[in-house]
């Protein structure tokens, strides 16, 4: 539930950027709740006060991790706020008086409901991504990929400027912010929009305080999936058969025989060829002292 907001609250903005944003990619939960923690710490250290209250988006299992960390009154709320990419799919992009905002939906992309249409016969009419029901009946096959992220990057722009921003009361204003990321530039726009630059808002709203940026992604940490995330990533060429022996004996002991299978590994690993029979049994015989065979 958002808090109603005084100059007084020390409230954290926790935002999972990159792999750190999807628990699909996460090895160590536990550990990437530690360096949220961390993060934490050093901001109310930084600012000589307690923190009020924690906003988690992107990872919800981080959030309730945190939540579960945080339950007891001397700790600070944790909420998560996030809004769905898919309500944004449709959106063309705005100029007007001092604002310019960028367009999800390109001049040639044609509307979702239409898609709908032409694919699956819906009411195109009928078809709106404000409706939680129609958005999951929205088939990804129909949508190129660009358009996807681009989506997805809105939101993520939304969401931050609903964080920055005291006029919206449907989530806790935050004062300052921790970047949890990993270790790549992905996620390097939330900065960005920290400082005040935000292409999918008319007016950005700047951060009021201090951000600090903190990697899962430091050289001892087994903190993400990466083997897991290569093979399934469109933007990688790594292949199942590219990982090591102990990246897929890692992923057998990790993940269901589903993930396996979707992945391309079998749940268990073939058995090592055994010798033919009578190879065997020469092979036995050939072991055998001289002494021993009288």
């Amino acid at each position: 539930m958002a808090s109603t907001n005084t100059n007084d609250d020390l409230n954290v903005f926790v935002a999972a950027l990159g792999l750190t944003g999807n628990d699909r990619y996460i090895r160590d939960m536990e550990a990437l709740a530690d360096r949220a923690e961390e993060g934490i710490k050093k901001i109310a250290a930084m600012a000589d006060q307690r923190v009020d209250n924690v906003v988690v988006r992107e990872n919800y299992a981080l959030s309730q991790l945190l939540e579960e960390r945080f339950d007891d009154d001397v700790f600070p709320d944790v909420e998560y706020y996030s809004m769905d990419w898919r309500m944004f799919l449709d959106d063309p992009a705005e100029d007007g008086d001092n604002y310019s905002v960028e367009g999800v939906m390109m001049d040639d992309d044609v509307p979702v409901g239409q898609l709908m249409a032409a694919e699956h016969g819906v009411d195109a009419s009928a078809f709106d991504l404000s409706d939680r029901d129609d958005r999951n009946d929205i088939d990804y096959r129909l949508l190129e990929q660009s358009r996807i992220n681009r989506a997805k990057a809105k939101a993520r722009g939304k969401t931050d400027e609903r964080v920055y921003n005291d006029y919206f009361d449907t989530v806790t204003t935050a004062t300052h912010a921790v970047f949890l990321h990993d270790g790549t530039d992905r996620g390097m726009e939330a900065i960005t929009t920290a400082r005040g630059t935000n292409p999918w808002v008319k007016f950005a709203t700047e951060l009021s305080g201090d951000y600090i940026d903190i990697s899962a992604n430091k050289d001892d940490d087994q903190i993400l999936d990466w083997a897991r995330y290569l093979v399934e990533s469109s933007r990688s060429d790594v292949e199942v058969e590219d990982l090591t022996d102990g990246q897929v004996a890692d992923l057998r002991a990790r993940l269901s025989a589903d993930d396996l299978e979707y992945l391309g590994l079998d749940p268990q690993a073939a058995p090592e060829t055994e010798p033919e029979p009578d190879a065997a049994v020469a092979a036995e015989a050939s072991e055998v002292s001289p002494a021993q065979a009288d």
